[in-house]
């Protein structure tokens, strides 16, 4: 790094604030042009603030444990930059996913217990503050306003922008297709709900789900003890993904960067305004996690996978990416180390440097092993539950998962089918933005001599197979490709007229993308952003006009949106399609029912007949409901 002068050091800083200001004006363009001039909306975005603030100490106390761990390790110095500090916070967010998950398994994730954990990190941020402050006061990186390509960042603040303020609508809307909210309402934030309510993390057998490795939303759950509860925290749980979804862009960048900072920026752009990202980032969901350490993961195991400290740190992020969803078991943690073993033509330190991965990676991923080996006896139930055993599920409720999570539909179960369905849900899906998978491939071609590129391109058509003929074939299932694609793009060399043709098509694609993203969320509903920070959700029910009696208790059946209702746990019962056994003889209606305690308070159905019809449609082993459900045209409410 260059020490400047006084002179030039004011002018680069002056740049710098300029371009910052450009920044914040793209963060706020997508917010304007959703809300428009509603001083209400704008109101009701700023009543959020107390969200982002938190949000930002919950990342500065990710990045103190993360730099704690790095400095103990002597790992930081293998580190340089905005990597380190990268790194450091998803080591920091692993750590925090799993303390979550002990302390939870053993008491309440309340509001003393969720701030303790973000004191500790600020401490130990204070305390290895050399790990993570990059830059000293007086010096300037050499470099930092004199890229041409530093303006397709705007790109990127408007991406951002627009994630925020959609993370910002209640949870269940968006998108009405994939990636579907009803998800986050089921599972992705009921089970923490739950849990926070139960005062511990313990099997919830009516809520499959709960038996997930749940690495993200162990913050989730976290979010609600800092906020004081399940509907005050869902907003930050929210930000919380839209947050690791940044961080998985930051990755990309900071691991291209020290080779090419135009390549890293064209790179960085081009992830980070593809519409799947921005249709990820503002829902619930889990694949934050997933696209953040896999990243890492790969993108650390690349850079010198015959070292085994630098493979135990990309093994650390692959443990915390299987953490998070189950398909990081073969892609991230096996056969990426695997692939560099292969390249390295079996070499002993290869070799050595590939195990030390796998066991790292494996040690991360065990506490959640652990915790389904107590609960049910099966490490990853409810999957391989015919091999490993199915626990309390009954073998028509094992077929129903299997079926539905792992077989695709009977025309696609053949090679023309699954190849037409590639084609469909990935090359011609406009989520992948038409040009991203295209131009890794070109780059790829362009830079098919390095070592890093053949690794990138075989965990990329690895990672392909698997979706083929592994899958039941969602275009969401792939969307790991997405890092991996932004990588293989910044491994071509800037040079001339390349950087320049690349640097032009990304930003047509941003453009489109940004339109893409902004036309979905504005097509929704011309109320949406009227929405923004509603924690009561019962409006969006078919109870929003009945006053329930304070003890009443509520059934949903065939209902699967829990969250929605703002009635304590212990006085309502639901459970997904999967946890039904249906006994011969029983309507779905009564196999939904079956096994709830019955109550001498006053009790309300909620009974979702298109849904139970549906269901019985779709699901294995799901009977017709009774004659009198099958009447019902909409969701019904007895009392």
């Amino acid at each position: 790094m260059k020490r400047l002068g006084t002179s030039e050091a004011i002018v680069r800083f002056s740049r710098f604030k300029i371009f910052i200001v450009c920044c914040a004006v793209s963060f706020l363009i997508p917010i304007a042009a959703c809300v428009g001039f509603n001083l209400t909306d704008w109101a009701l975005i700023l009543l959020r603030a107390p969200d982002f603030l938190v949000l930002l100490l919950w990342l500065a106390s990710a990045i103190g444990i993360g730099s704690v761990i790095l400095k103990l390790t002597g790992l930081d110095r293998a580190l340089d930059g905005l990597l380190r500090i990268v790194t450091a916070t998803a080591i920091g967010l692993g750590v925090i996913s799993l303390s979550v998950l002990l302390i939870g398994l053993r008491v309440h994730i309340g509001a003393c217990i969720a701030w303790s954990i973000l004191a500790i990190g600020l401490a130990a941020g204070a305390w290895a503050r050399d790990v993570w402050l990059i830059f000293p006061s007086d010096q300037l990186p050499a470099d930092s306003t004199q890229c041409p390509f530093r303006w397709l960042l705007l790109l990127c603040a408007a991406a951002l922008g627009m994630a925020c303020v959609a993370a910002l609508v209640p949870p269940g809307i968006l998108w009405g297709d994939e990636p579907n909210g009803y998800d986050v309402v089921e599972y992705h934030l009921q089970v923490p709900r739950e849990w926070y309510e139960l005062g511990r993390i313990v099997p919830l057998r009516h809520n499959v789900f709960s038996y997930f490795p749940f690495n993200v939303e162990m913050h989730f759950l976290l979010a609600m003890g800092l906020r004081g509860g399940p509907w005050a925290g869902m907003y930050l749980a929210q930000l919380m993904h839209v947050a690791l979804i940044a961080l998985t862009v930051l990755s990309v960048y900071a691991l291209i960067s020290q080779r090419s900072k135009s390549m890293a920026i064209i790179s960085a752009t081009a992830m980070a305004t593809v519409p799947w990202m921005g249709l990820l980032a503002p829902v619930g969901y889990d694949e934050g996690g997933l696209l953040l350490w896999g990243t890492l993961a790969i993108g650390l195991s690349v850079r010198d996978p015959q070292d085994w400290r630098s493979m135990a740190l990309a093994g650390a992020m692959a443990g915390f990416a299987c953490g998070s969803k189950l398909t990081a078991v073969p892609i991230v943690l096996l056969a990426t180390p695997g692939i560099h073993v292969c390249l390295a033509r079996f070499k002993p330190k290869a070799i050595v440097a590939g195990g030390t991965f796998v066991l790292t990676g494996s040690l991360i991923f065990s506490p959640w092993l652990i915790k389904n080996i107590a609960w049910v006896g099966n490490p990853i139930f409810p999957e391989e539950a015919t091999l490993l055993g199915g626990g309390h599920w009954s073998q028509t409720q094992v077929q129903r998962w299997i079926n539905a999570n792992h077989l695709p539909r009977s025309d696609q179960q053949n090679l023309h089918g699954r190849m037409a369905a590639g084609w469909d849900q990935i090359l011609k899906d406009w989520r992948y933005g038409y040009l991203l998978i295209p131009l890794a491939i070109i780059s790829a071609g362009l830079s098919w001599k390095q070592r890093q590129t053949a690794a990138l391109l075989l965990i990329l058509i690895v990672l392909t197979g698997f979706w083929l003929f592994f899958t039941h074939l969602q275009s969401r299932f792939f969307t790991l490709a997405i890092p991996l694609a932004a990588l293989l793009i910044g491994q071509i060399e800037a040079r001339g007229n390349i950087s320049i043709a690349y640097g032009i098509v990304v930003s047509l694609a941003a453009l489109g993308g940004l339109i893409a993203v902004y036309q979905k969320v504005t097509s929704i509903n011309s109320h949406l952003f009227e929405l923004i920070g509603v924690e009561r959700l019962m409006g969006l029910t078919p109870l929003a006009d009945i006053t329930l009696p304070p003890d009443a208790r509520v059934l949903l059946i065939g209902d699967g949106k829990p969250f929605l209702y703002n009635v304590p746990t212990d006085r309502l019962r639901y459970r997904t399609v999967f946890d039904v056994d249906a006994k011969p003889g029983e309507t779905s209606d009564q196999a939904w029912e079956s096994g709830w305690d019955a109550s001498n308070g006053p009790t309300v159905r909620v009974i979702d007949a298109p849904e139970l019809r549906r269901f019985a449609d779709t699901y294995w082993g799901i009977p017709e409901p009774s004659a009198s459900v099958m009447q019902m045209p909409e969701p019904t409410v007895k009392q």
